[in-house]
């Protein structure tokens, strides 16, 4: 279930709520994050690729992982 993913231990929790945005958001989307915090998240795009070059480009630095796709965890 969607709602019972927690946000990543890499975001403070006054940006919980745009991890729920993300959650909430249409299909085809990736969140990406940094050690430090720093996050983007992207969605609606007609590709997944899309979604993952749009996060990991926002999210800005080579330290910037994917952390989500599609509603579900990766181990990337």
């Amino acid at each position: 279930v969607v709602m019972d993913l927690p946000p990543p231990p890499q975001l403070a929790p006054r940006d919980y709520a745009q991890w729920q945005r993300y959650l909430d958001a249409a299909d085809n989307k990736a969140f990406a994050v940094a050690p430090g915090g720093r996050f983007a998240w992207r969605a609606g795009f007609y590709r997944l690729e899309d979604a993952q070059a749009a996060a990991l480009a926002t999210c800005g630095g080579s330290a910037c992982r994917l952390i989500s796709e599609r509603d579900m965890l990766t181990a990337r």
